[in-house]
């Protein structure tokens, strides 16, 4: 029975959890090995993963492992726990689909898990439903978190929009000075010629680009993205966002935001918004909505920053 042993952690798992790490998995799937040996159990290798969710299969230690199944290169895969493989539900059963399509089986040395067994894909199924319940119950947690957050008028999280830095001090977003100049500059433009493309033309001409970011792309790997030319997509983006007025908006609803708002004039936003509106055309995003979606949206945003 020839072994693969497979190992992934999350970068935050990698900080917080050392019996988790990818040394200590491997050493328990090697002991558990060692006890199989009588059955003919055999290590021949090992695919690793670090630093990366077990939320999809887009893994590069697992796709190397998915290939080499394929290549009748071991019989079994082996892992510490079954959350080490995948999180989800749906994604498991299709790799179970490829493991079983080339006479793969699969094992978790800390749960006694074998599929060669009823009793043993019995427990899978229970195991990984209540790993996938553990998950939605997170989900649910964070959601309800951010709606908080998003209600006291907190920024949520994500890409610090172009125009603000986050001061993680304080945790709100405050206007960076070069980048405030170039979003007033961009909504003027707009309301002087209603075009995103000269807007981006000439906004790119003053040498203004995206915000650069870093981007985590792999333990201890980080990926610089941005600083490019402005796109008529990034204009319409920039010109249509209420957080520019002070304003958080989470789930379709708008909130008084604790950040300071970089477009003083707010006529000068509602103008922006309104002529945006008149350039929807079929096909765009907003295709089948009633045509006035986007001012009632505009008239909503209105009536909160006229009460702050």
């Amino acid at each position: 029975m020839r072994c693969a042993i497979y190992t992934r952690v999350s970068t935050e798992e990698q900080t917080r959890k050392e019996y988790n790490s990818l040394e200590s998995q491997e050493e328990h799937c090697l002991k558990y090995v060692d006890l199989k040996k009588e059955d003919g159990w055999t290590h021949v290798e090992t695919y690793t993963d670090p630093g990366y969710t077990g939320g999809n299969v887009n893994r590069p230690g697992l796709q190397r492992l998915l290939q080499d199944a394929a290549s009748d290169k071991f019989d079994t895969v082996l892992v510490y726990k079954m959350d080490r493989l995948t999180r989800s539900i749906r994604d498991f059963y299709q790799l179970w689909e490829l493991f079983e399509a080339n006479n793969v089986n699969f094992a978790a040395s800390s749960q006694e898990i074998n599929t060669t067994t009823s009793q043993g894909k019995l427990m899978l199924h229970i195991i990984l439903s209540f790993a996938q319940y553990e998950r939605e119950i997170n989900s649910e947690r964070v959601r309800d978190k951010l709606a908080q957050k998003a209600a006291k008028g907190q920024w949520t999280g994500g890409w610090v929009p172009f125009g603000y830095d986050y001061d993680k001090s304080k945790k709100i977003l405050v206007p960076n000075e070069q980048e405030s100049i170039a979003v007033n500059l961009m909504f003027e433009i707009f309301a002087e010629t209603k075009s995103q493309k000269n807007n981006a033309d000439r906004i790119n001409a003053l040498g203004y680009r995206t915000k650069q970011r870093e981007k985590k792309v792999g333990a201890n790997k980080d990926k610089r993205t941005g600083n490019l030319r402005f796109s008529m997509t990034r204009v319409s983006e920039i010109l249509g966002n209420p957080i520019y007025l002070g304003i958080i908006r989470f789930k379709g609803k708008d909130y008084d935001g604790e950040h300071e708002g970089i477009i003083k004039n707010r006529d000068l936003w509602f103008k922006a918004a309104e002529l945006l509106n008149e350039k929807e055309t079929p096909g765009s995003v907003r295709q089948g909505q009633d045509s006035y979606t986007f001012l009632l949206k505009a008239w909503s945003t209105a009536m909160t920053v006229k009460h702050r």
